[in-house]
């Protein structure tokens, strides 16, 4: 089994980033060994699951998403050919083996006797059409546009050929949008008049049972699963919007987890007897952006005078109580190729009304802020201080989760407030967020366009060299903050909490939390 390169270094950073990220009360970031009951007291385990969430899935099909509810649900139901471990290795999935044939193909052997949740056997027919599907998928191409073809050589065999090397393909392919779905059903649903969401069927640990949109998402185990058996027997994500009623049903007991606890409820979590947290810098940057192609964002002064007005530190005491780092670039700090000497825009007021002088606003201007969610909604209303300070009167529009990412995906929004992780992969947060193929619900809802950068990205990625790549990154880095396309914000330190009696939840440094491990001692 061949490893990349990059997989050698994201396990020295995986390990570093879990071993800091530990409380006295530190949650066991392993799973149970066992899928059965015969090592515990009958009678007193819970195995139905409630996790508390700020929004809803989007929508459970792997190849019509690119957010993080939805990648939660997805992991729990979908497999993809392999998958990244916590310690950042790359492991067989429904590959159980592969080879790098040459620099721009890999042969991938298929695991047999695989079923898909209908009973339909795995085949190498569902790699092609499920890969092909996600390379035409404006939400989630991009991940796989490297690709120049897939192919069955025969029904446990499939090669992937690449248009030129392509270091970041097996990261890639284990991500949630490269999840496998079943050719068969896709085909039924469709000659029914019905769409995958409606019935999301794969190989994973959990199948799909109920979505009542806004309230929850309902998973039950799969009895036929290729893999190690799931302890839960249900696991249902609960959608309760406003933070501080999620901490309340966490203390009540109406729910086992909130991954993100509301800085303001941290300490009284931590000190909750009944609870037990696990504490981490995440991966996930939260920022601010512009969409480049609308007035007055289309002027790079003008992204730069607001990028200057930010009082980050005061967003950081005011929004995380300070339990989060301060973030001046693209990249979050544990990022292999985070540029820690990149400070373009601190904070000053004289500076920022300078540059919309410079760029013909001397009486600033009126925008709009779309968001989505109580937290980003007060960080919008920080902002509206922070920008009318040199004279830009800001109005906020706050949006239900789902029609927020249609908005932000168009081309009608100015500018906007969001979060996004990628793992340990630089890759994973430049093209799809930088490349002007990725312009719109791709991620790119910035509407950035340099060819200069683009020919970076592919550069970036077409680069096996380790050390090479970091120096190309934090080029990437220093020209997307001289556009000022974001204004990065900051990353938070996040505290997992939970019901003190739960098990078997294998905690992710990069948020990719599973679940179907889990079970309550009562």
């Amino acid at each position: 089994m061949k490893k990349s390169n990059i997989c050698l270094l994201l396990a020295i950073i995986f390990i570093i980033s879990a071993l800091a990220g530990c409380t006295n009360n530190e949650v066991a970031n392993t799973a149970s060994t066992s899928g059965s009951d015969e090592d515990e007291p009958m009678g007193n385990i819970r195995r139905d699951i409630v996790i508390g969430v700020s929004s809803d899935v989007v929508s459970p099909d792997p190849h019509d998403q690119n957010d993080t509810n939805s990648n939660r649900v997805i992991r729990m139901m979908f497999d993809s050919l392999v998958y990244c471990d916590t310690d950042g290795t790359i492991k067989p999935a429904l590959a159980e083996s592969w080879e790098a044939v040459s620099d721009t193909e890999y042969r991938f052997k298929l695991r047999e006797g695989v079923k898909f949740h209908n009973g339909y056997d795995f085949t190498a027919e569902d790699v092609v059409f499920s890969l092909e599907r996600q390379m035409e998928s404006p939400k989630v191409k991009t991940f796989v546009s490297a690709i120049e073809s897939v192919t069955a050589d025969d029904d446990y065999t499939v090669t992937v050929r690449t248009k030129q090397p392509f270091a970041p393909l097996l990261y890639n392919l284990s991500l949630t949008q490269s999840s496998i779905i079943c050719s068969k059903h896709f085909d039924e649903l469709t000659a029914a008049g019905k769409k995958y969401a409606e019935m999301p069927v794969g190989t994973g640990a959990m199948v799909f049972d109920s979505w009542l949109p806004n309230d929850n998402f309902t998973v039950k185990a799969f009895d036929g699963y290729w893999g190690e058996k799931p302890e839960a027997t249900k696991i249902s994500v609960r959608v309760i919007p406003e933070s501080s009623s999620r901490t309340i049903a966490l203390e009540t007991g109406e729910i086992d987890v909130v991954e993100s606890v509301p800085a303001i409820d941290i300490p009284r979590v931590m000190d909750n007897s009944g609870l037990k947290t696990y504490r981490q810098t995440s991966t996930s940057v939260t920022y601010a952006s512009f969409n480049t192609r609308k007035a007055p964002f289309d002027n790079v002064k003008v992204r730069q005078a607001l990028s200057c007005a930010v009082d980050k530190e005061a967003i950081i005491d005011v929004i995380c109580e300070g339990y989060a780092l301060q973030m001046n670039t693209i990249y979050p700090p544990a990022m292999p190729s985070y540029d820690e000497n990149l400070n373009l825009y601190p904070y000053d007021i004289e500076r920022a009304k300078k540059l919309l002088v410079e760029a013909g606003y001397p009486n600033g201007f009126e925008i709009e802020i779309a968001t989505s969610g109580d937290e980003r909604n007060r960080i919008a209303q920080l902002l509206q201080s922070d920008f009318a300070k040199i004279g830009v009167n800001v109005k906020i529009s706050l949006l239900e989760w789902g029609a927020y990412l249609d908005y932000i995906g168009g081309t009608d929004h100015q500018m906007y407030i969001v979060g996004w992780s990628s793992g340990m992969e630089p890759d994973g947060s430049t093209t799809p967020l930088f490349h002007s193929d990725s312009v719109g619900p791709t991620g790119n809802r910035s509407w950035y366009q340099n060819a200069d950068l683009d020919a970076l990205i592919e550069q970036g990625k077409s680069t096996l060299d380790m050390d090479e790549r970091i120096e190309i990154y934090k080029e990437i880095q220093r020209i997307t903050m001289e556009d000022a396309v974001w204004i990065p914000l900051f990353a938070k330190e996040t505290v997992i909490a939970m019901n003190k009696n739960l098990e078997g939840m294998i905690i992710s440094p990069t948020d990719s939390h599973i679940y179907v491990y889990s079970y309550v001692k009562e």
